[in-house]
């Protein structure tokens, strides 16, 4: 793998940094001490024999409100544990809103467990979870959804990159996070791109090096106005004024080869050899009278642009 692609992990990282000073992330230890009060007031919640959990699904799929509430607090330590997971990829969610997630996610999987089948509810409500959080993440976090299983993929990446630059105090290689992530190089290219060309608000601010400069610029103060001023509307109508006297000295064949190859009339702008089909001409005729007739027309509109 070239040494240029294995720079993208660098530019991961930095890209993760610079994105979190620019967003408004809350406090971690604000989020500490939301785990920690879930993780007190719920530790005292017993674990439900798998038998009375059973009888209770059978009563919440019946829409027994009391029994489905019962269920999402004995299972409500399966859910804080998937949103502690995530909580570095969280962006714009804080840790009450991937729980709240992940408690969808949980009642979605009572909806759907099926009672018929020998396995614990807790195996399967723990995908239906962790697929709610992630799914939130994708769609509130970037400006274009992304798909929850490419969104699972970045996510994992990211982490790899993180885990192994603190053990081996460097950058890691895209060989390596491929094979820490069990993900082959070019997928792991991939991913790191998308990573980097993510969505940006054009009310981002730029910071000038230059400490004169008290004004905050934003990303929109560099961008291309593509209005024009009423001083390049009154020009531009100057020029198709003198434009359209010129064409007025030319024949008729002239002027309509002129038309048709610049597209004066519907914008629609015709190859040499479609114009000479229409006059049954071939091409190089076509661009004989063409270059004529412009040298002829650049000398009339200096004419009367002198005047």
């Amino acid at each position: 793998m070239p040494k240029v692609t294995n720079e993208l992990v660098g530019l991961f990282i930095h890209s993760i940094r610079r994105k979190k000073r620019r967003e408004n992330i809350p406090d971690p230890q604000k989020d500490k001490n939301l785990y920690e009060r879930y993780t007190e007031d719920y530790s005292k919640i017993p674990v439900l024999p798998e038998n009375e959990l059973r009888d209770l699904i059978k009563a919440a799929q019946n829409n027994n409100i009391e029994a489905r509430n019962k269920i999402i607090k004995s299972n409500l330590r399966l859910v804080i544990y998937f949103a502690k997971r995530f909580q570095h990829i969280k962006g714009e969610l804080d840790f009450l809103d991937l729980i709240q997630e992940g408690n969808m996610g949980l009642i979605k999987a009572i909806e759907l467990f099926d009672l018929n089948r020998n396995f614990k509810f807790s195996t399967f409500a723990q995908h239906r979870i962790r697929y709610a959080i992630q799914r939130a993440i994708g769609d509130k976090s970037r400006t274009v959804r992304i798909p929850v299983h490419v969104q699972g993929n970045m996510n994992k990446v990211g982490k790899t990159i993180f885990d192994l630059k603190k053990q081996l105090g460097r950058h890691p290689t895209l060989e390596e996070i491929a094979e820490k992530a069990e993900i082959n190089p070019e997928q792991v290219e991939k991913i790191l791109l998308n990573c980097l060309y993510a969505s940006i608000s054009i009310d981002e601010d730029i910071r000038s090096d230059d400490s004169i400069r008290s004004r905050t610029l934003k990303l929109r103060d560099f961008l291309a106005d593509d209005q024009k001023t009423p001083e390049e509307e009154a020009m531009d109508k100057e020029r198709y004024g003198i434009l359209a006297k010129a064409l007025e000295t030319l024949g008729p064949q002239e002027r309509e080869i002129v038309e048709l190859r610049f597209g004066l009339k519907d914008g629609n702008q015709l190859k040499l050899k479609e114009i000479g089909e229409r006059f049954g001409l071939c091409r190089e005729r076509i661009r004989q009278i063409e270059a004529k007739t412009l040298r002829h027309l650049k000398n009339i509109m200096t004419e009367i642009d002198n005047t």
